[in-house]
């Protein structure tokens, strides 16, 4: 894993603060599609989802600091970001996380699906009997189930269909997590302190 390059123009300390609180809520959201004895599938899968919706917003903020230089317009920055992000393995994973998270706000897509059925012994060797059990775990769907009639990110599909398509859900985004936590350090977000230091509000 091969962190980001610290940007030319780093985050804010307030920025970079927040940035780190939706990294660990993330990260919270993870651990609920990493239970699949104890969360229902459908709460899974909308963990999943959510998990998106925070790696969007810090995907938002790492396109303004790598690729708005003040002189680009909002689509040369937006490629200018692409271009530093899609140079690492982890950068594509999250490429075709955010063309999946974009089906899901426009179109309202059901992403997620059953994983095959696995080979599970249920009887002792030698006894006739059931040899599988459907997977406890779910995966992101093919992207010809989900390809839209006007796909305005249409170049990041084949990073989904590559790195997230057919994947269990916790996978691709945990990756992400965290290969962004390990460049949080270059980037100036702080993992230590989400909450600024006048804040009542106690989580946990």
């Amino acid at each position: 894993m091969n962190p980001l390059a610290p940007p030319a123009t780093p985050l804010d300390p307030d920025t970079g603060r927040r940035l780190g609180l939706y990294l660990l809520a993330g990260g919270d959201a993870l651990e609920r599609i990493g239970r699949p004895l104890e969360v229902d599938p459908r709460r899974r899968w909308a963990a999943a989802v959510e998990v998106l919706w925070w790696l969007a917003a810090v995907d938002d903020q790492l396109r303004a600091i790598y690729g708005d230089d003040g002189m680009r317009s909002a689509k040369q920055a937006r490629s200018e970001w692409e271009r530093v992000r899609h140079a690492h393995l982890e950068g594509e994973v999250l490429g075709g996380l955010m063309w999946v998270r974009h089906r899901h706000t426009h179109e309202a897509v059901d992403s997620g699906q059953g994983g095959n059925p696995v080979p599970l012994p249920m009887l002792p060797p030698g006894i006739d009997g059931p040899r599988y059990v459907v997977s406890s775990h779910q995966a992101w769907r093919p992207s010809a189930e989900l390809q839209p009639a006007n796909d305005l990110s249409r170049h990041l599909r084949p990073l989904y269909e590559q790195r997230v398509a057919g994947r269990r859900l916790e996978e691709p985004p945990g990756a992400v997590l965290d290969w962004l936590k390990a460049s949080a350090p270059g980037l100036g977000i702080d993992l230590a302190a989400p909450l600024r230091a006048d804040d009542t509000l106690h989580l946990g």
